[in-house]
C-alpha cells in the first residue's frame, strides 16, 4: 500500500493539466447536435461564439470589473500596508523589541551576578 501511494504521488502533474485541456480544445472543433457529439473539424462553433454580441459585451464586463477590483485591491493593500508598517510597528512594539529577541553573533548573554 505505501509503494502505491509513492507511485502516486510521484505521478507527473502535467499529465493532469495536458491531457484535460487538450481533450476540451479537440472536442471544441467538433459538431453537435441535442443528443451527442459528432467527431468532425469545424470552425462554426468558434464563428458562432466570438460574431455573438453577447460574448464580446461579456469579455468588456469582465474586463471593467478586473479593474475595478484591482484598483480597490491595490488601494487597500497599500493603506494596509503602510498603516501596519509605519503606525502599528512603531506605537505598539517597544523600541528594539524584536532584536532583544534574537541572538546576538557573538553568543548568548550571560550574566555576572
Amino acid at each position: 500500500m505505501g509503494r502505491l501511494c509513492q507511485r502516486a504521488a510521484g505521478a507527473d502533474p502535467g499529465l493532469f493539466l495536458l491531457v484535460p485541456i487538450t481533450t476540451i480544445v479537440v472536442v471544441s472543433f467538433w459538431d453537435y447536435d441535442s443528443i451527442q457529439v459528432i467527431p468532425d473539424f469545424l470552425l462554426q462553433n468558434y464563428q458562432e461564439l466570438l460574431g455573438a454580441e453577447v460574448t464580446w459585451r461579456i469579455y468588456l464586463n469582465t474586463l471593467r470589473y478586473t479593474a475595478i477590483v484591482w484598483t480597490l485591491t491595490l488601494g487597500i493593500g497599500f493603506t494596509v500596508a503602510y498603516f501596519l508598517a509605519f503606525h502599528i510597528r512603531t506605537t505598539a512594539m517597544p523600541h528594539g523589541a524584536v532584536s532583544c529577541c534574537a541572538r546576538s553573533r557573538s553568543g548568548p548573554r550571560t550574566s555576572s551576578a
